[in-house]
């Protein structure tokens, strides 16, 4: 019994080879591969394209011939967009005040808030996009603006009043909006020169303090042309009755 076990173990054993693979004569160096031989060469070098190829640099919507149609109306200028173009310059010429928002995540109810509080001042809050701006400003006096109009989240003030007091009142109220720059009467400011152009007085208030002040050196210029002929006349006076009572 024992016997027939230990012939059955030593004919039925299974052995597991191991495997490893060794590269003969060293390693392969792939930035400097060995040249091929003669023949080899001979071969590659005639067999090498000699042309360029037309589709090298063309990307795979190009190359595809159902989407051409579609690729190429993206380039395209739809007559919507030449629309809204068309009323933006309208804004833009007939604005003193332009001002450049960026604005945060914000939700459309509070957005909403948003024109409605520059609404009852009579100034439009706009958002458009880069093309239309780029299509509206192009060849203009206003193409600076495009360097900086570079997200989606940029939106346009327009006031046809020079009130940067009032809309540094109300952008204080607008925590998602970000004041950029502005325009006014056709000037660009920075930030810190709308703070100190806000502190100047608007333009009816300083023509009157211009009238007040020509009207003071006129009457200034009358009292001092009038007050020798005034002293020359009291003296008479005073004089004459002096006269009268000797």
């Amino acid at each position: 019994m024992s016997l027939s076990l230990y012939t059955r173990k030593a004919f039925l054993k299974t052995f597991t080879p191991t495997v490893q693979c060794q590269r003969f004569r060293g390693k392969i160096n792939v930035q400097k591969p060995k040249p091929p031989h003669f023949e080899r060469a001979t071969y590659l070098a005639l067999s090498k394209p000699w042309f360029i190829n037309p589709n090298k640099l063309k990307t795979s919507v190009e190359l595809c011939k159902y989407n051409e149609k579609l690729y190429n109306d993206e380039n395209e200028i739809n007559q919507y967009s030449r629309i809204l173009a068309k009323e933006l310059y309208t804004y833009f010429s007939s604005s003193k005040l332009i001002v450049f928002y960026h604005h945060n995540s914000i939700k459309a109810d509070e957005q909403f808030k948003y024109y409605s509080m520059f609404k009852k001042q009579n100034m439009e809050l706009k958002k458009y996009g880069k093309k239309v701006l780029q299509l509206a400003v192009s060849g203009t006096p206003y193409e600076t603006v495009l360097d900086f109009y570079s997200t989606p989240n940029n939106m346009i003030l327009f006031s046809p009043e020079s009130e940067i007091g009032k809309v540094l009142k109300i952008t204080k109220k607008c925590s998602q909006l970000v004041l950029l720059t502005a325009i006014v009467e056709n000037k660009l400011l920075t930030t810190e020169d709308l703070a100190k152009y806000s502190k100047i007085p608007n333009i009816q208030a300083a023509q009157a303090e211009l009238v007040h002040l020509i009207c003071s050196i006129g009457n200034n210029l009358v009292t001092n042309l009038n007050s020798h002929q005034t002293n020359l006349v009291s003296h008479l006076d005073t004089r004459i009755k002096h006269l009268e009572d000797k």
